[in-house]
């Protein structure tokens, strides 16, 4: 296995083409052995898009409000986008004024209420 600091049957003390071209038939043996299903490929790419989202700042109750199976490659860029560059868009501020209106929709995208400065205004706090 690659990286792997045991040494198989077919390794050998000195490098050659003969041990490389041995190893790398060993892994595609393994590789296509253990060939993944189609919902095993989907389920293991699922897995790598909540790690990406885990990077971006998600955290897991965020990730699992969206269908990520059914997201577009384009809705998944926007999504990392607007979390990645949401700060800088703001100046580096971590706080908002919203109306009092919108408030209800912001705290439903993971913004926290922080308090009323007016009674048409309110400051909200972004979820990252």
């Amino acid at each position: 296995m690659p990286g792997s600091c045991s040494k198989g049957p077919l390794s050998s003390s000195s490098p050659g083409s003969d041990t490389t071209y041995r190893l790398i038939r060993l892994y595609l043996r393994r590789t296509t052995s253990t060939a993944l299903t189609t919902s095993e490929t989907n389920s293991v790419c699922l897995k790598e898009i909540c790690r990406l989202l885990a990077v971006a700042g998600f955290s897991q109750e965020e990730v699992t409000k969206y269908d990520l199976a059914n997201m577009t490659d384009e809705e998944l860029h926007n999504l990392v986008r607007q979390r990645l560059l949401g700060v800088m868009a703001n100046n580096g501020s971590h706080q908002k004024v919203a109306p009092i209106g919108k408030v209800e929709c912001f705290l439903s995208e993971g913004y926290e209420y922080v308090a009323s400065i007016s009674n048409d205004r309110a400051i909200i706090k972004m979820p990252f």
